[in-house]
Parts: structure tokens; C-alpha cells; sequence
């Protein structure tokens, strides 16, 4: 049977930058195998996952290990005893043009977190049909064992920034024909509670109709001329989307799956409907294990969230002048500067926006998700 031999040597952390509350043994040699000394995954009984789940991601659930490596923090094990795969501890949600990358930036700007990795690999919502697990996880496998061995500590996380992963299911109508009308009875929050239900999540929203606006003005060209498109024609935009919207659900099909019935350009309004993706999650997951975030509040008061999400994913805290530092780091993935989009484009977004995002504030219960949309 292969072994995979990780040699950590006395620590030699520089004392300016952590506060270091589990120190390593002087010397610690760890065999790693995939049949002794590891941690079931009760939740990942091939047994018991249903037929309609394991049809979203036959890939994911028949191919995910039953157990990880006790070892590390971050949930690793060994494929076929060779490869050394670790998969995320926990993911950045949110939606296009929300501040994903930037808090991305930020929150792997902390030594104990690899800062290695593609932000978004897109995998859970998009290629995880055609890519495998072993796929996925080997690039998380070979940054984790090098940051260990940079570091010499074992407590090394990784994390998938993929905004998708929120809210993008696009293949659920054929999938779950019969759910057309009450929307997808599973969902990829359904397949990462399965094989990953310790993962801790991280969500920011934006305020939904700048964030529409910002969304068309980064993604989308001008159809009659070159550059971003214009406020005359986001309008046009707008006003298909909030139809289709409409006529959806005047068809006699839930909300909910109207907002998931997202594939088209016209669609983008669709992404901003947090409630409703919120809501999903939360029935899967536990309050505890999910971060809400807002943009502006993140802007403003980085030095103050910043070592709250650092404690949220169980990493140690850095210094006050540490975290200022990563905080003075220049915004990342912003958009140019372009001009205001049609006073009446906005009044028809807060018009189609204001029944979710007073449920959004009510969910989670707190008022600063609600925007100004009560004004």
C-alpha cells in the first residue's frame, strides 16, 4: 500500500503576524493512509442518498470518498492510495459584481489559507458532469501539501469562491420534469451538504438593481455599437426580463421556480432574487455554518469583519496592523467608472426587487438588507 509522508520540523512562524494557539510538535511524522486513522462521513451513505439527488451530480455522489483524513483540518483523503486529494473547507457565495473577489482577495490574503487556487473554478453548478471529483480536488490536494510544508502546520484551509454556486442550477427542468411549476426539489446546496455537511459558507450580497446594472455594463457589449451597452438599451433589457418574469408566474408556476428559470441574457435580473436562494440554503444548512455579508458594510468596515470571517473559519487571528494591511489592498475586480442608469430602469428594478428584499431582511433579521427600499 502507498504512504504519503508529511515531516513537520519545529515551527518557525514569524510572531509578528499570527497569535498561534495550537503549536505543532517539534517533530511529527504523519503516515497518511486511506484505511487507517480516518474520519467517517456519516452524511455520505451511497445507500441512502436519493434517486433525484444523485441525478443532479451522479459524478459528485458516487465517486466521493467516505471518509476524510483526520490529520487536517481541511477535509482531504487519498484516491486509489496515490493521489492526495483535498476538497474546499468552505465557499465564498454571492452573485456577479457583489464584491466576490474582493473578499476573496482578502480573506486568502491570511497565511493559513491557500491563496494558490483559481477563485472560481465554477465546478459544483457548472462541469462537475463532465470532471470528476479526483479532477476537482488535486490542485486543493497540491496547494495544501505545499503551504503545510511552507508553514510547517497542519491547519491549512482552502476555499472555492465560484459565485454560481448560489444560485445557478440550470439543467433542473430536465432533470425534475415535474417539478416545472414548484421549482428543483434538489439543489447543488442539497449535493455539498451530502459529502461536505461541515462546510462553512460565506455570502455577500449587493444591493440588487446597482448590481443588475453593474452585471451588464461588465458582461455584455452593445449590440449596435462597440463597448458597454447603454443606459437606453439596460433599460430594454430590464423591462424583457421583468416580463418574462411576469408571464411566468401568471402561468401558474411558483416564484420560485420562475427565478431559477434563468438562461438566457434576459435572465440576469433573476440572479438578484436572494431571497429565494437564501431560503434554500438555509433549509440545508445551519444558521451557524453560513456568514451573511453585505457589500457597502464590507467596504466600510473591513478591519472590523475581517477577523470576524477569520474566526468564523476557525483560522487564527491575525494582528490589528496585519489585518489593515490586507484591508488597504486595492478593491479587486471593480468596475470602471460609466454613468447612472435611467431614473425610470431603477424605479422598475426597486418595483420588481422590493417583495425580496424584504424577505431577504426578514429571513435573516437584519435590517441592513433591506436596503432603502421602504423609502
Amino acid at each position: 500500500m502507498s504512504t504519503l509522508i508529511i515531516w513537520w520540523p519545529t515551527p518557525n512562524l514569524d510572531p509578528n503576524k499570527l497569535h498561534m494557539s495550537h503549536p505543532i510538535p517539534s517533530e511529527a511524522f504523519v503516515n497518511i493512509t486511506n484505511t487507517t486513522n480516518t474520519t467517517d462521513l456519516q452524511a455520505n451513505c451511497t445507500s441512502t442518498i436519493p434517486e433525484g439527488l444523485r441525478r443532479l451530480r451522479p459524478k459528485i455522489l458516487d465517486d466521493f470518498p467516505t471518509s476524510f483524513l483526520p490529520q487536517f483540518k481541511n477535509p482531504c483523503y487519498l484516491d486509489r492510495d496515490v493521489n492526495f486529494i483535498c476538497l474546499p473547507h468552505f465557499f465564498i457565495l454571492g452573485t456577479p459584481k457583489s464584491g466576490t473577489t474582493d473578499l476573496w482577495s482578502k480573506i486568502v490574503s491570511h497565511p493559513h489559507i491557500v491563496n494558490e487556487l483559481i477563485k472560481e473554478p465554477h465546478w459544483w453548478a457548472r462541469y462537475s458532469k463532465r470532471r470528476g471529483v479526483s479532477s476537482y480536488g488535486m490542485p486543493f490536494g497540491k496547494a495544501i501539501r505545499e503551504d503545510i510544508q511552507k508553514h510547517h502546520f497542519n491547519e491549512i484551509i482552502a476555499g472555492d469562491g465560484s459565485a454560481s454556486t448560489l444560485w445557478d442550477i440550470r439543467d433542473w427542468t430536465t432533470l425534475y420534469p415535474d417539478h416545472a411549476d414548484d421549482g428543483p426539489p434538489y439543489m447543488i446546496a442539497d449535493v455539498i451538504r451530502t459529502v461536505l455537511p461541515k462546510a462553512k459558507l460565506i455570502v455577500i450580497f449587493r444591493e440588487p438593481s446597482e448590481r443588475l446594472y453593474s452585471d451588464y455594463r461588465y458582461f455584455y457589449h452593445s449590440p449596435t455599437h462597440k463597448g458597454m451597452i447603454t443606459p437606453i438599451e439596460f433599460h430594454s433589457a430590464v423591462a424583457q426580463s421583468v416580463e418574462k418574469f411576469d408571464n411566468c408566474t401568471r402561468s401558474g408556476r411558483s416564484e420560485r421556480a420562475c427565478s431559477y428559470n434563468h438562461d438566457t441574457y434576459h435572465d440576469r435580473a433573476l440572479i438578484g432574487l436572494y431571497s429565494v436562494h437564501v431560503r434554500d440554503w438555509l433549509e440545508r444548512f445551519p444558521r451557524d455554518q453560513m456568514m451573511f455579508l453585505e457589500l457597502g458594510e464590507w467596504q466600510n468596515s473591513c478591519t472590523r469583519l475581517l477577523p470576524e470571517l477569520y474566526e468564523f473559519l476557525g483560522v487564527q487571528s491575525l494582528r490589528a496592523q496585519t489585518v489593515w494591511g490586507i484591508c488597504s489592498m486595492k478593491k479587486q475586480n471593480s468596475n470602471r467608472q460609466h454613468g447612472p442608469m435611467l431614473n425610470k430602469t431603477r424605479e422598475m428594478l426597486r418595483e420588481f426587487y422590493r417583495p425580496f428584499v424584504m424577505d431577504l431582511a426578514d429571513i435573516l433579521e437584519d435590517e441592513k438588507f433591506r436596503w432603502d427600499y421602504e423609502i
